[in-house]
């Protein structure tokens, strides 16, 4: 096994618990082996408010409003667009959020970068019914620096797993909770410097380099719950904490792919509410399954009692780290043999409009002898899979 740690230098991945909810709750009402487990007080998990978003000290707070839905909804989740949420401190300072759409919902966005982290806060948000909740209000958690991101190499299985290294003083949190962006280039199976138009049926060269269908981009965000407490640790340090694997047939490794790490510190409260989430997220229940009440957040409705509010909120800063990582260097990536190429020449007559019309695409073409190579399209276009806008930081000059 090999180990490389990575030492280089927007928001925290916010769960989706508005998808999550009726997988927690289908769990529950099943993990009996006499009779299914009912949880007093949950008549349905239709429509329950769902409130995400950290308060976050040095940097832009990020709040969704949505609604939970029943396991029959396959619906898209249901935000709420004109709520009213705000910060506000021990002292009453109030700091307003703008409306904005992030990937085709709304969020509420809050300038907290310059909070006084001496002071208390909590997060507030008033429905256009009227009714308004609030969280608690909490103290600042300071966050560590993350001290490296590596990765380790296993050619048996074969895969890469990433993890973090950190550590914080014995009088700090010593609850943790990481999320990620990522992005990565890769390139199309075949470089192709021409393009087939099938309305003419003709052939033609690219117009220039930057119209190339080789280099691609592409992004994402963690998806699962990262948290670690080291309570029972001689020291307040975390050694290797897992984050993601990939596969010898994962595509962010084929070439270029970056992590930007965020880490955050947690209360011993908010750690045990996103570690029941991930035990039923990740585990799927059983006997052991965390009960309703242990997955209760820290938020209320001042007005009713009525509405069922899911969600637990901190107060933290966060910090930061920026890693590449190499495909060549990291050695597990295979290249799929999944591009089986056709050849049109006048001994191998075909039709390109059926061709094209069966999802190929051309490779390269050659006159004399007015031969042409295809190839299907995802092995030729990277931009079905991809984009050609490339992030501003990365490391390669590639177009």
């Amino acid at each position: 096994m090999l180990t490389i740690i990575l030492n280089s230098n927007k928001m925290n991945m916010k769960k989706r618990i508005s998808l999550l909810l009726p997988v927690i709750f289908a769990t529950l009402f099943v993990v009996s082996c006499i009779t299914p487990f009912e949880p007093k007080g949950v008549d349905s998990i239709d429509n329950m408010l769902v409130i995400e978003g950290d308060i976050i000290a040095n940097d832009t707070t990020i709040v969704t409003v949505s609604y939970s839905q029943s396991l029959s909804n396959t619906k898209t989740i249901s935000y709420v667009t004109n709520a009213t949420v705000w910060v506000e401190s021990e002292t009453g300072t109030k700091y307003t959020a703008t409306a904005a759409t992030r990937d085709g919902h709304r969020i509420y966005k809050i300038n907290t970068l310059t909070l006084d982290v001496t002071k208390k806060y909590k997060l507030c948000v008033t429905l256009n019914s009227g009714n308004r909740i609030e969280s608690d209000m909490m103290s600042v958690q300071i966050t560590p620096p993350i001290d490296s991101v590596g990765y380790k190499v296993n050619m048996d299985v074969p895969n890469v797993t990433f993890y973090v290294n950190t550590h914080g003083t014995e009088s700090s949190s010593k609850y943790y909770k990481w999320s990620y962006n990522e992005d990565w280039e890769f390139h199309s199976k075949f470089l192709s410097n021409v393009y087939y138009n099938r309305v003419t049926n003709t052939y033609d060269y690219l117009p220039s380099w930057s119209d190339n269908r080789y280099y691609c981009w592409n992004k994402a965000s963690s998806t699962k719950i990262i948290v670690a407490s080291t309570e029972n640790f001689a020291e307040n340090r975390i050694h290797q904490k897992e984050l993601v694997s990939m596969g010898h047939d994962d595509i962010r490794i084929s070439y270029v792919y970056s992590m930007e790490l965020i880490q955050q510190s947690l209360t011993k409260e908010g750690y045990q509410y996103w570690e029941n989430i991930r035990k039923i997220s990740d585990d799927i229940g059983g006997i052991f399954a965390p009960q309703p009440s242990e997955i209760k957040g820290n938020l209320k409705s001042i007005n009713t009692e009525d509405q069922t509010i899911i969600g637990y909120i901190s107060a933290s800063t966060v910090n930061k780290k920026r890693i590449f990582a190499y495909g060549q260097l990291i050695g597990v990536y295979d290249v799929p043999q999944t591009c089986e190429t056709v050849v049109i020449n006048p001994d191998n007559p075909g039709n390109p409009k059926l061709l094209w019309d069966d999802g190929y695409d051309i490779v390269s073409w050659s006159f004399p002898p007015d031969e042409t190579i295809w190839a299907p399209v995802a092995c030729v276009d990277c931009r079905k899979t991809g984009t050609k806008k490339k992030p501003s930081f990365w490391p390669t000059s590639d177009i």
